[in-house]
């Protein structure tokens, strides 16, 4: 088997394809496993052909593992109006996107309308036209916005089993962000004076732990021996979630700009991708690919 590994494509869609393409990758070939490490959706165009194309896939050769930004619309799918982070994160993005497939309307519109009514007027206390909607009227709205959304296929898709905390390799751990550790918070930033310890029985833990682990900072924990015991067992980690610029950064004392994959025995870094503020993508996306347990780059090179 040959495995293919991705992480926060953010509906970047056909970056991804070109990328899985660069690498290989043939989703019709048996002996080609697909493994991505969350974040499929928010900030990028195409969500739509990101949940056709992973769909099509059979299980078998899939590995989906969560990520924050799964929670970020199974949450928000929940909500009265948005918050401010669904916009920022681009989750109401996502579901603008959706939503005008489902109608044949240009999401882009869509959007721009959403984030004049609620966002602009509610957070930033301004109005593009001067007129500003009540907020039962702009509750009303969204009711009917999420129970199209609801009507579809994602939310019963994202909740499936075909979703998993982690996906174990050989010596490879595939995860989100982290394994879960104990004292764990809630904090998607740097936050030294928090006390975290390893927890051995972490693939048991709590979907409490788990939902925590995917918004922490991988190289940071790592820095800190975090993984140290799983690293003395041969066991080395694969994330997403930080761009690789900041692993090299800090682990390697290096500060060429850099989205390339960071590699080394312990952890494996994914998260290339960087986004300006009109959610375009800068850099390409990143494939690691797994051939008899040596790494490789989606151009065929060795990882060492």
């Amino acid at each position: 088997m040959i495995y293919f590994v991705a992480s926060d494509i953010h509906s970047f869609y056909d970056e991804f394809i070109e990328a899985l393409s660069t690498a290989g990758y043939n989703k019709d070939n048996p002996e080609h496993i697909l493994i991505v490490c969350g974040d499929i959706f928010d900030r990028g165009p195409k969500s739509k052909e990101m949940f056709q194309f992973l769909t099509s896939l059979s299980k078998e050769r899939l590995i989906l593992i969560r990520g924050n930004h799964e929670q970020l619309f199974l949450d928000l799918v929940d909500k009265d109006l948005p918050e401010r982070h669904d916009f920022t994160n681009g989750t109401v993005k996502t579901i603008c996107q959706f939503y005008a497939d489902a109608y044949n309307i240009d999401a882009e519109s869509f959007y721009n309308q959403l984030c004049e009514d609620i966002y602009w007027s509610i957070f930033v206390g301004y109005k593009i036209d001067g007129l500003t909607k009540p907020v039962s009227i702009l509750k009303e709205n969204w009711k009917k916005i999420i129970s199209k959304i609801k009507s579809l296929d994602i939310i019963d898709w994202l909740k499936s089993d075909k979703w998993r905390n982690y996906y174990e390799l050989d010596n490879f751990i595939f995860v989100h962000s982290f394994i879960p550790l104990t004292s764990h918070i809630f904090n998607s930033y740097l936050n030294s004076n928090v006390v975290r310890n390893y927890l051995p029985e972490w693939r048991d833990a709590s979907q409490k732990l788990w939902n925590e682990a995917v918004w922490v900072c991988p190289w940071e924990l790592y820095r800190n021996g975090l993984f140290n015991d799983e690293e003395k067992n041969g066991k080395t980690l694969v994330c997403g979630h930080w761009h690789t610029s900041d692993f090299y950064k800090y682990l390697k004392n290096d500060d060429t700009p850099t989205t390339n994959i960071y590699f080394s025995k312990g952890i494996i870094g994914l998260d290339g991708g960087v986004t300006n503020n009109n959610y375009e993508l800068i850099y390409e996306c990143n494939v690691l690919v797994i051939k008899d347990g040596v790494c490789y780059n989606k151009y065929g090179e060795q990882l060492e």
